[in-house]
């Protein structure tokens, strides 16, 4: 299930994967000129920095929709 794999994802990386993970999917996203990863990468880093574990689970719940989003071809 989605959630057991966020749940296992949140414990196991660090932040510095996280920041990392963040600052990639940041990168693509402006490459791409999607804007919504863009915004949602830069919640993922803000909650990390902050140890914000429940805002770091709460972005990473919201990573497939958008990726699947984005693979559709939607824009915001």
């Amino acid at each position: 299930e989605d959630r057991d794999l966020v749940v296992t994802l949140s414990s196991t990386l660090t932040i510095n994967d996280i920041e990392d993970f963040a600052a990639r999917m940041d990168s693509l996203g402006k490459e791409h000129g999607y804007s919504p990863l863009v915004s949602w990468s830069e919640r993922l880093a803000e909650s990390a920095r902050g140890f914000d574990m429940d805002g770091i689970s709460r972005e990473l719940h919201e990573y497939a929709p958008l990726i699947e989003n984005a693979r559709r071809g939607a824009t915001a």
